[in-house]
């Protein structure tokens, strides 16, 4: 194509995007169709046709568009970048990672396909592949508060802690109103007297936020900060007001998971996987499960230190898998919960397991064992062990209290609705705790249990426990586990960079009064705390 032709094309591309920033959608596919006819042999009428398309939420047309782009030119890391857009919001996690991983190998020169295809590696647990992007792109446009906050949180999970404070504060200075770069910022470090954000965030707060969401971040920031420096009261009433704010905006009836629960325990007993047809025998997986902040990424990183062992992060596959089968063997009636809870009984154990295993590839396969660390799987252990009897699940169990002050006092995304009302998150305890001691009677030694504070005060003795379980021999290196380079993209990312500590036992004493509603509902269903 001659010069004067691309000037064209580009000249028309930005005007597309410009309608398109305007919300002139129908001139922005206008403009496109214009490309896709004035320059047939161009893909960058059918890339901005698939970009405008993922806004009309035409997810399955983009995909379309963005391939016939590729068609016309197989070598653009824009038109591989977009591919990898698509297939993530289309929550196809393993074809979302390969096209981006193609886009970067094309090596990008913009730093807006940069920032995207990061953005997208870092989604797929790829952050040593994300990291030079995010920082190329950030190189490239250092003006860019977009780019230097998707930068720190890279290299957040990467352990780059300084760095990532120091790229938080200048994305602040370019939008002090991007409120979850405050939330980031506050968890990179525990803050001191001298050295806080406290005031600045105060400020912002006084000076009135637009959106309700914005509040609330930077009410969970001021929690942390003022938890941090011994201002406690300070810190609850920070904290009490973001779970209001987000719980007021959370259609959510804790009755469903609770009754969700009890069905799991009535029908996946003993003698419902007795009769069971047998599962897939492979002793690759390691399922480490329990309540968000009770120690499951510290197990993770001891356990991922063996040098047979690899991680593959939180991932969604074996739900993903179970419903799969589960609606595909009910027809199109999508299933009510308590309707899936019995479906999977019926489902082939020996298929789920192999097709779980084959959707954790290629990620997988490379190490004798690998650790998949949603803690939500604590609902499937049942499930996971008739699929899949030689996998070894592990839950974590924490002090009844310091769980749920832990899971309060942390911003979740969609998971865990539960955790922003003290009477809803008791009751979820309450609720977990009778489905983890029925796991414990009817899987018995096919799953192990660790507390917590044992890991804590018997650090090599537990650890020890955990390799022996996997069917390791034991190696000194699982002891230094904060040694490890490898990402981590859980709320613990800051914590297991350190060695062990005691100071989260017990924290919740420090809010005895404000925590006393939980306290007493423990005490009605016989869970001690002390």
């Amino acid at each position: 194509m001659s010069g004067s032709a691309q000037s064209a094309v580009k000249k028309l591309v930005t005007q597309g995007k410009q309608f398109l920033s305007g919300r002139r959608v129908a001139d922005a596919v206008a403009v496109a169709n214009e490309i896709i006819h004035k320059y047939r042999q161009e893909p960058d009428g059918w890339l901005l046709l698939s970009e405008i398309n993922v806004r009309r939420g035409k997810l399955q047309d983009a995909l379309t568009n963005v391939r016939q782009a590729l068609k016309h030119d197989g070598a653009r890391a824009d038109c591989y970048a977009q591919l990898a857009r698509c297939h993530t919001v289309l929550q196809q996690k393993h074809q979302a990672h390969a096209a981006a991983k193609k886009a970067a190998l094309l090596n990008p020169g913009d730093a807006e396909t940069l920032d995207a295809v990061a953005a997208i590696l870092t989604l797929c647990e790829d952050q040593a592949i994300a990291l030079p992007l995010a920082e190329k792109a950030v190189e490239l446009r250092p003006d860019n508060p977009w780019y230097l906050y998707n930068l720190a949180t890279v290299q957040r999970m990467t352990g780059k802690l300084e760095d990532a404070e120091m790229n938080c504060n200048k994305a602040l200075s370019l939008n002090p109103e991007d409120y979850r770069i405050c939330y980031t910022r506050a968890d990179l470090r525990r803050q001191t007297h001298g050295n806080n954000h406290i005031r600045e965030m105060e400020t912002l707060l006084d000076a009135g936020v637009k959106q309700w969401r914005g509040e609330m971040m930077l009410c969970f920031a001021l929690a942390k900060e003022c938890e941090d420096i011994e201002a406690y009261e300070k810190s609850f009433s920070y904290l009490e007001k973001a779970c209001d704010l987000q719980r007021q905006h959370i259609d959510y009836q804790v009755e469903d998971d609770i009754e969700t629960i009890n069905e799991i325990i009535s029908r996946h007993d003993r003698a419902a996987f007795a009769q069971a047809a047998a599962g897939y025998e492979s002793e690759e997986p390691v399922f480490i499960v329990g309540l968000p902040r009770t120690g499951t990424t510290l197990v993770e990183r001891i356990i991922s230190s063996h040098s047979h062992v690899s991680t593959a992060g939180e991932l969604q596959d074996f739900a993903e898998v179970m419903v799969k089968q589960a609606q595909g063997t009910g027809g199109r009636q999508k299933l009510t919960k308590k309707g899936m809870v019995e479906r999977t009984l019926q489902l082939d154990f020996w298929k789920l397991g192999k097709d779980y295993i084959e959707s954790t590839r290629p990620n997988t396969g490379h190490t004798a064992r690998f650790i998949d660390k949603l803690p939500l799987n604590y609902l499937y252990c049942g499930l996971i062990h008739a699929s899949l009897p030689k996998a070894k699940i592990i839950c974590l169990q924490r002090n009844a209290m310091d769980t749920c002050y832990a899971v309060y006092r942390m911003m979740f995304n969609a998971a865990y609705p539960f955790s922003y009302d003290l009477q809803d998150l008791g009751r979820y305890y309450i609720a977990w705790r009778s489905l983890m001691s029925h796991w414990e009677k009817t899987l018995g030694d096919a799953m192990l249990t660790v507390k917590y504070e044992d890991l804590v005060d018997n650090q090599e003795r537990v650890s020890r426990t955990l390799i022996e379980y996997c069917g390791l021999d034991w190696e000194d290196r699982c002891l230094e586990y904060y040694r490890q380079e490898s990402a981590s993209s859980t709320a613990s990312a800051v914590q297991v960079r350190q060695p062990l500590y005691r100071s989260s036992i017990g924290k919740w004493k420090n809010y005895a009064r404000q925590l006393q509603p939980l306290a007493e509902l423990f005490r009605e269903h016989g869970i001690t705390y002390e």
